[in-house]
C-alpha cells in the first residue's frame, strides 16, 4: 500500500520540465519539513492505495497525459519501485528532497530526477551527481543561498534558482533574485503555477 496525498493533473511549473502537462501522484509524508514548502497538506494528508489503484485512475482518466510525476512530500521514503515500474507506458518524473538514496532494478525506469536540493543540507547532491537524468532545483531565501550552491560545483546546465514561493509579492521576489544571481549565472527560473494560479491548489 501507498500512501497517496492527492492525484491531479495540471501544468509542470517548475525546473527542466516546466510547462508540459503531467499528472501529479502527490504522495505523503517528508523528512524535511521546511519552512518554505508549499505542500505542508502532503505531511499528513493520506489516504491508502496499492498500486493498482494508481495506475488505473490514471489510465482511466488521464490516458492522453504522457508525463507523470511521483511528488510529495518525500516519495523516497516510501517504496514505489513497483508503481514506478507499473507506469512504464508514461515519461515518469520523480520530485525528491535528495535525502535518500533510491535503490533497485526500478531506478532506471526514471525518465527524470528532479532533486530539490535544500542549501542548508546540500550533502546529499552526491546521491544523484552520477545521474545524467537528474536535475537539481534549489529554493533561494537569501543571496548567500547561491554562494552555497555554487559551492556544490554542479554542472550549471543542470541547476534551477527560485524564489520562496510563499513571498506575498512573488514577482517582488522573482526580480530580487535576478538581482542576486548576477556574477553566479544559474538558471533562474519562477514557479509558473505560482503565478498563473498563486496559492490555489490545482485538482
Amino acid at each position: 500500500m501507498i500512501s497517496v496525498c492527492e492525484i491531479f493533473s495540471g501544468v509542470q511549473g517548475e525546473g527542466q520540465v516546466i510547462g508540459y502537462p503531467s499528472v501529479f501522484v502527490r504522495l505523503s509524508g517528508c523528512n524535511l519539513r521546511c519552512s518554505f514548502c508549499d505542500s505542508k497538506f502532503s505531511w499528513n494528508n493520506s489516504k491508502q492505495y496499492n498500486v493498482n489503484t494508481i495506475v488505473n485512475i490514471i489510465n482511466n482518466n488521464y490516458k492522453y497525459y504522457s508525463i507523470v510525476t511521483v511528488t510529495g512530500g518525500e516519495p523516497l521514503l516510501q517504496d514505489i519501485g513497483l508503481l514506478i515500474q507499473k507506469l512504464n507506458n508514461y515519461c515518469v518524473v520523480v520530485e525528491t528532497n535528495g535525502s535518500v538514496e533510491p535503490v533497485g532494478d526500478w531506478v532506471d525506469s526514471v525518465w527524470l530526477w528532479s532533486v530539490s536540493l535544500k542549501p542548508g543540507v546540500g550533502g546529499f547532491v552526491w546521491r544523484f551527481r552520477d545521474r545524467p537524468n537528474a536535475y537539481y532545483k534549489f529554493v533561494i531565501l537569501k543571496q548567500d543561498d547561491l554562494s552555497v550552491v555554487e559551492g556544490f560545483g554542479l554542472d550549471k546546465s543542470r541547476v534551477f534558482v527560485q524564489p520562496n514561493g510563499l513571498r506575498k509579492n512573488y514577482l517582488e521576489a522573482c526580480r530580487e533574485l535576478i538581482e542576486w544571481n548576477e556574477g553566479f549565472g544559474f538558471r533562474v527560473v519562477p514557479q509558473l503555477h505560482r503565478i498563473l494560479f498563486g496559492f490555489e491548489r490545482r485538482k
